[in-house]
């Protein structure tokens, strides 16, 4: 069991965030352990195939079934609003020696797997290759999903948010699983045998609602890191059994090929350099592409730096996923 001890000025510091990295994890962590995952099925059956030609050897060996605990550098504390590149960059900071502790802690009777002894070596150069891994098969296996996961998982989040308004944090914690339990003073988790306690020290905790953690909840316990537990939203399954999803094709039919290719393109942002690259087609071309779609309020752009940052809006991610 897992205990974190929470204050009156931890339960004021306590927050939710939707985490692309931690939903990418866990949905390694279902790969990994397929059976039982009931409301997964739908998204097993297509993911492997996805996966296929590509090394995700070193991210694999990270989230099981070998290791006997998944290391929390994978998971860093996210920010608020998180994104999978920011989230990909703290991963990539996290000093050499909590890499090294971590992973023998994965592997405490050792030796480490071939493929983690880099990691081990090397860490700033292991987590690189860790965070090549992760983009990669994010943009393969769950990029068209994230839409659908992320209104269920926002969904999630304004019931939890409602509820503490109207009922208090008493009763908000105390419904966020089975397996979770608030005492009135600590937040106890039963997904783990062995015993764990944490203090939360006035900086309070993190809530990641999580599809693929369904059916299970999982606290970090890394004793200097920020508290966190990751917990299946409301209506979990409701992302694999929703509408049917267009495909290119038939947003093609509507948009025309290179408009509907702009935005299946514009589920991460990127430039309108990038877009063009990616497209093929001139810059001039790709920027005439966006202004359209712009001033149909599909996509909105922001700036980043010296860069200019296209990403879809909220009726083009509803056009994408079928609403």
């Amino acid at each position: 069991m897992i205990t974190v001890e929470l204050n009156r000025e931890d339960l004021a510091s306590t927050r939710f965030v939707v985490s692309p990295l931690w939903e990418t994890v866990n949905s390694l962590m279902v790969l990994a352990w397929p059976a039982g995952q009931v409301i997964h099925r739908p998204w097993l059956a297509q993911s492997r195939s996805r996966m296929a030609g590509a090394d995700f050897g070193l991210l694999r060996t990270l989230t099981g079934p070998g290791p006997s605990y998944i290391p929390d550098f994978l998971t860093p504390v996210p920010g608020q609003p998180a994104s999978l590149d920011a989230e990909l960059a703290a991963m990539c900071g996290t000093p050499a020696d909590r890499v090294r502790y971590e992973l023998t802690l994965a592997y405490p009777r050792g030796p480490l797997p071939e493929v983690l002894k880099r990691a081990f070596d090397q860490p700033a150069a292991g987590l690189r290759q860790v965070a090549e891994q992760v983009r990669q098969y994010f943009d393969r296996v769950l990029a068209e999903h994230w839409t659908a996961l992320r209104s269920v998982l926002d969904a999630d989040v304004t019931y939890r948010g409602r509820q503490l308004a109207v009922s208090g944090s008493d009763q908000m914690l105390a419904g966020l699983h089975p397996l979770v339990s608030w005492t009135g003073t600590a937040l106890q988790s039963r997904s783990v045998s062995n015993d764990h306690l944490l203090s939360a020290r006035g900086r309070g905790m993190l809530l990641v609602p999580s599809v693929f953690s369904w059916p299970r909840a999982a606290a970090t316990i890394d004793p200097g890191g920020l508290p966190a537990l990751a917990y299946p939203p409301r209506a979990a399954a409701s992302v694999w059994n929703g509408p049917r999803v267009p495909t290119r094709q038939t947003l093609s039919a509507l948009l025309g090929a290179t408009r509907a290719t702009v935005l299946f393109e514009l589920r991460r942002p990127r430039s309108t350099t990038e877009i063009a690259r990616r497209l093929n087609v001139s810059a001039s071309s790709a920027s005439h592409h966006l202004h359209v779609l712009a001033n149909a309020d599909l996509i909105s752009r922001r700036r980043q730096g010296r860069w200019v940052l296209y990403e879809l809006t909220a009726k083009g991610e509803t056009l994408i996923d079928g609403g």
